[in-house]
């Protein structure tokens, strides 16, 4: 979401500050007459309408070292929070001359900065140990800043790679049967914590893949049949957080433009974004 500066109050310079140990968690407080509460009642005056008598808290925090405050915003709310009230919609602001772009919105129980690198930036650690960097205009996750594992892969062949290559449709299997430039590779994570090894598939190849990367698939067994519950595209690796929502573990899918994070929300993985 974005909106004119012109619509807003102007983006709030600050002081020069010394960098904070990370990480730190940001101060939010509920007051409806500070600065920042009146412009987040613009930026967010979809949501918090339809919350009705939610907690509205917000706070400005230079995240990013140029000077410019970011707006940031947290909506406590049934409607916002998941069932323990604790991982509630978070979001937050950065002003880019022009006009206010959102560039975060996660649930989240608590919101850090971490420390500041050479430039000044510091990253955004959410529930303390999501890390999460400036990608392509977002806070996306740092894997590997956050402690995440690589997903490890390797090739599929004869019948498994047909009934892995079905999973997309029987246009996969033409495909591979057709000899085309098309790999099946097949991983495994353990997505709920308990050491198990639900499958994770991947196809490979130019009959495979396009500009948003290389398809990739998590799923689950059931009365001997497996089900799709994670669908994405990668370019590069495939991770799975240390902790999740709903007692499952999230996952990072390396893309093109930055990474995208996945989190279950009881039923199956749903892109980063506000869910419950």
């Amino acid at each position: 979401m974005s909106l004119r500066a012109s619509a807003l109050a102007l983006p709030f310079l600050l002081a020069a500050q010394t960098a904070l140990a990370a990480p730190e968690a940001i101060a939010l407080k509920d007051d409806r007459t500070s600065r920042e509460r009146a412009t987040a009642e613009v930026l967010m005056s979809r949501e918090i309408g339809a919350a009705s008598g939610a907690r509205v808290e917000t706070a400005m925090v230079d995240i990013d070292g140029n000077g410019v405050a970011e707006v940031v915003v947290r909506i406590t709310h049934a409607s916002t929070c998941d069932r323990s009230r604790l991982h509630c919609r978070t979001a937050v602001f950065r002003h880019d001359g022009r006009e206010w772009r959102r560039v975060l919105d996660v649930p989240a129980r608590t919101l850090s900065l971490g420390d500041a690198n050479a430039k000044g930036e510091r990253p955004l650690v959410v529930d303390e140990d999501e890390v999460r960097t400036l990608q392509a205009g977002s806070y996306r996750v740092d894997a590997k800043a956050s402690g995440a594992t690589r997903v490890r892969f390797s090739p599929a062949a004869g019948p498994r790679a047909r009934e892995i290559a079905a999973l997309w449709g029987p246009g996969a299997v033409r495909l591979l049967d057709a000899k085309a430039d098309l790999q099946v590779l097949a991983g495994a994570a353990d997505l709920d914590g308990r050491n198990g090894a639900q499958p994770v598939y991947r196809l490979e190849g130019a009959a495979a893949c396009g500009l948003a990367g290389c398809p990739v698939r998590g799923v689950v067994r059931r009365d001997g049949r497996e089900g799709v519950i994670l669908e994405g595209f990668a370019t590069g690796d495939v991770w799975v957080m240390g902790s999740g929502r709903e007692g499952v573990r999230g996952v990072i899918l390396e893309s093109a433009t930055g990474t995208v994070a996945y989190a279950f929300d009881g039923r199956r993985y749903v892109a980063d974004g506000p869910r419950r």
